[in-house]
């Protein structure tokens, strides 16, 4: 009896230690902003705007980690326009950062900062703030985006739009890092 009442007891402790582990990994970020874009980063993607129009672009991310802030210049490549976004930012703590964006309308002029939102979760990093649309106008949108690391080293950037709670557009994108 004593010898069950060990054995149960040793099983229990050792499945309390083996929970605690896969708690500590998962809890272990898979992405940060300043370890992916830390450097050059290029990605390529398609965006539906009202459901039924795509529109291909490209990108590439300049990134550098300067203290305890990151920095990263955006350039993207639309058939008619080449905007640029410029972000920052800084950890916080338990997965959570604080930033911002400046976005490039279509006249040209850099339109923000505005604030963003972000946090890591062990599927990846997530940003949501309300913003300007690169190549796009005064207008302020709703951004959502879910930055998730893919087993072959990229990332995938989904990306939802919205605009007083009317989903307006979604946007895929995958970022590779440069070597």
């Amino acid at each position: 009896m004593r010898i069950g009442l060990k054995i149960a007891t040793a099983a229990l402790a050792l499945s309390a230690c083996a929970a605690v582990a896969v708690a500590q990994q998962e809890m272990t970020p898979l992405f940060t902003p300043e370890q992916f874009f830390n450097g050059s980063v290029s990605g390529k993607g398609t965006i539906t705007t009202l459901f039924f129009w795509d529109e291909d672009f490209s990108n590439e991310f300049s990134g550098r980690v300067q203290k305890d802030e990151t920095l990263i210049e955006e350039r993207f490549t639309f058939t008619d326009a080449t905007p640029k976004q410029y972000w920052r930012f800084q950890r916080l703590g338990d997965g959570r950062y604080s930033g911002d964006v400046t976005t490039q309308g279509k006249d040209g002029r850099m339109r923000g900062p505005v604030p963003v939102e972000a946090w890591v979760t062990a599927d990846g990093f997530h940003l949501d703030y309300a913003g300007y649309a690169p190549d796009g106008g005064d207008t302020i949108f709703r951004f959502r985006h879910h930055l998730a690391p893919q087993p072959d080293g990229t990332v995938v950037n989904s990306v939802s739009v919205s605009w007083w709670g009317i989903p307006l557009a979604y946007s895929r994108a995958v970022f590779t890092r440069s070597s």
